[in-house]
């Protein structure tokens, strides 16, 4: 596994050390989909 130089985002790092070649596009919709599963989760804490 080579290094990332031209990022220093740990999030994106953390996904190479994985072992996952992901694009800057697909990390967007992973973490907009982390956001609103949160969010989703939040309002059935909040109604029970």
């Amino acid at each position: 596994m080579k290094p990332i130089k031209t990022k220093t985002n740990k999030t994106l790092k953390l996904f190479r050390v994985m072992d996952m070649d992901i694009t800057e596009q697909q990390l967007k919709q992973a973490k907009a989909w982390y956001l609103s599963a949160k969010e989703i989760q939040q309002k059935h804490i909040g109604k029970s």
